[in-house]
């Protein structure tokens, strides 16, 4: 599903070039996505981007040219295909069922993962490092990812998650992640108590998972989603900086 969406070419940057920015589309088998895809020239990288509970928006498309300009390839991923015809819209309630299906999700991102791997202008026979992220829902599905176990296979190399605990599947993982992760929460997130967010992170502690946690102070759900009531300029420059430090450590 790919709504509210202007296609935008980017020109030469100071260092790679980003050919363009353009509608995606990739499939499962069972079913066909079309997200938005960013190539780059030699790119560090590749992120795989994770919409919210609305599906991929303005908002993904505008992180996407971000990552670009900073020399990364981007999946800005669509997880629903044909549940969400385009122009229909999604509830939320609706939203919350399909992610409840965690088996149903972790397919349609691995399916996600492995069409990113086409994107870019790399001479080089060698794989990049790919990267997940995402925002609420779609930052949970991707620790959810994480703590499955899957991940080496497709040389992952990082998860990063905004406003996307807690995390109900950390309770079922015995072993940790097999990449770094990087979590940022808003206390100002009335949706989650502080007990629940507490014992997600208690947890990737006790089973010694490779995680960095950060609270933004006063920041509410969505404060990262540029076209959310809750958006905060400066809260998501914060959380933006600690993803681009991140970034270049796990493509090292």
């Amino acid at each position: 599903m790919l709504k509210m969406i202007t296609t935008t070419a980017i020109a030469t940057l100071t260092t790679t070039a980003v050919f363009a920015g353009n509608p995606f589309t990739y499939g499962d088998g069972t079913d066909s996505f079309t997200g938005y895809a960013v190539e780059v020239v030699n790119a560090h990288g590749t992120v795989v981007l994770v919409h919210d509970w609305n599906g991929l928006s303005q908002h993904e498309v505008t992180r996407a040219e971000e990552l670009g300009r900073m020399g990364y390839n981007v999946l800005a991923v669509d997880l629903y295909g044909s549940m969400v015809p385009e122009g229909a819209t999604i509830t939320e309630d609706q939203a919350r069922a399909f992610y409840a299906d965690h088996d149903l999700v972790l397919a349609r991102l691995a399916a996600a993962v492995e069409a990113s791997q086409s994107l870019g202008y790399n001479w080089s026979w060698t794989p990049e490092p790919t990267i997940l992220a995402g925002y609420c829902m779609g930052g949970k599905a991707v620790i959810d990812l994480a703590l499955s176990g899957w991940g080496e296979q497709a040389n992952v190399q990082g998860f990063i998650s905004f406003d996307g605990l807690p995390i109900e599947a950390a309770f079922n993982a015995t072993e940790p992640p097999a990449a770094p992760m990087l979590i940022y929460q808003g206390t100002g997130d009335e949706r989650t108590a502080f007990e629940q967010l507490a014992a997600s992170v208690e947890h990737l502690e006790m089973i010694e998972a490779d995680f960095q946690f950060a609270w933004i102070s006063g920041a509410g759900n969505g404060y990262g989603v540029i076209d959310s009531p809750n958006y905060s300029g400066q809260s998501d420059l914060r959380s933006w900086r600690g993803l681009e430090d991140f970034l270049l450590a796990a493509v090292r």
